[in-house]
């Protein structure tokens, strides 16, 4: 696992698929897509929410669409890791969730299906 770190601490761990998997259907994790809502139409993580990426902030800030509980750890993930790892700091940067831990997933969706991984359509 890799991390990004604050002064502090590190807010964000980025998990392979693998990782990532065990993590699908404990109470206590959120899985997030922040790809736009054709693609998370087209096949996603079982159970994830649906977030588009252009749209993680105003959730956070006005809870529309529905935001992530702020109780709960987030996983979030893209087709890339790079905007997966941008929403998780808009996570992390809103205070909103101070005692949570926010996860990526390196190589995003297609590294999920490439694992051979469940797919919800």
């Amino acid at each position: 696992m890799a991390a990004l770190w604050n002064r502090r601490k590190a807010f964000l761990l980025l998990v392979n698929a693998t990782v990532a998997n065990t993590k699908l259907g404990l109470k206590n994790t959120t899985f997030v897509d922040v790809r736009n809502a054709t693609m998370f139409a087209a096949g996603h993580i079982p159970g994830a929410m649906s977030i588009p990426f252009n749209y993680v902030r105003q959730s956070i800030n006005l809870g529309k669409p529905k935001a992530p509980s702020t109780t709960k750890d987030i996983l979030c993930y893209e087709t890339t890791t790079e905007k997966a790892v941008t929403a998780c700091t808009y996570y992390h940067t809103s205070g909103k969730y101070k005692n949570v831990t926010l996860w990526v997933l390196t190589g995003g969706f297609p590294a999920w299906r490439a694992a051979g991984l469940k797919v919800e359509v």
